[in-house]
């Protein structure tokens, strides 16, 4: 109990981080030309990932504690829905991305830090093993989307078919023999 509390804590922190970056971009008042206003855009394009994960991080944080029960709701995605007003499809893709970050802090850092995006982490999770998913987050930051989407689709369909020689070939393209 006393671990789940001392990461809602270190969340907490975050979002004071988070805070300070995003009002140092809001009091920089009206951009000033077209480049201002390209430049501000990618840096507010930038904290969107780092957002999310504060959030993912936050209600895991709520879950962990039982602040959910506390709150007189059933569970997470409840939660969502009504607290922040959030449709179910996307309370449901919050939980989806709270649970993908609880079990794979790399995949957290990556996305975090904008080397991948969260669709490419989703399709790494479908594919990695935990001593291989450095590669596969590599792999991903090479590709755009739908190759590395083919690439997985390769790699689960040959799991699928044939889990010997998928074995043979656990990590991500190019792979020699394949």
């Amino acid at each position: 109990r006393h671990a789940e509390i001392e990461r809602a804590k270190e969340a907490l922190l975050e979002l004071k981080i988070y805070l300070k970056d995003l009002r140092g971009l809001i009091e920089k008042g009206p951009a000033v030309d077209p480049w201002d206003a390209v430049t501000r855009l990618k840096q507010l394009h930038r904290l969107e990932a780092p957002r999310r994960i504060l959030l993912a991080r936050l209600m895991r944080s709520l879950e962990e504690t039982h602040a959910i029960v506390w709150l007189g709701q059933d569970h997470l995605g409840q939660f969502i829905e009504q607290a922040l007003g959030m449709c179910p499809r996307s309370a449901k893709n919050l939980v989806e991305e709270a649970s993908l970050y609880a079990a794979w802090p790399e995949l957290e850092r990556a996305v975090g830090q904008g080397e991948i995006g969260i669709s490419k982490a989703f399709l790494i999770a479908h594919i990695a093993r935990p001593w291989n998913v450095q590669a596969h987050i590599k792999r991903a930051k090479e590709l755009p989307y739908r190759d590395f989407l083919n690439e997985v689709r390769f790699l689960d369909l040959l799991r699928r078919l044939d889990r010997h020689l998928a074995h043979s070939f656990p990590g991500p393209f190019p792979q020699p023999g394949l």
